[in-house]
């Protein structure tokens, strides 16, 4: 079953060193998932030590109930493996319906 979602892709507390390889491995991760611009942004928000890609509108998403639980887990995976696991990767998911 298809929802309507808003995302947000977030990873905490990363090593500022990592930041440009952080970047690009999230880009591609986005990309992967066919979340792109315009429909979801990625950048470097207010703090030090804080990346997010987030949805500027619901994004739809087939079988969204069995996707949130296995992207997250990719996503900290993802985070893991280029900073280490030091930072705190997280994903919300809310149902825009």
């Amino acid at each position: 079953m298809s929802a309507n979602l808003n995302l947000s892709f977030e990873i905490h507390d990363f090593d500022e060193s990592k930041r440009d390889d952080l970047f690009a491995a999230a880009k591609q991760f986005l990309d992967e998932e066919c979340l792109r611009p315009p429909e979801v942004l990625l950048d470097f928000v207010g703090q030090e030590g804080y990346l997010c890609g987030y949805s500027t509108a619901p994004v739809i998403i087939s079988g969204a109930h069995k996707w949130g639980p296995d992207v997250t887990e990719r996503w900290k995976a993802m985070a893991e493996r280029v900073n280490g696991p030091s930072c705190r990767a997280v994903v919300k998911v809310e149902y825009a319906d």
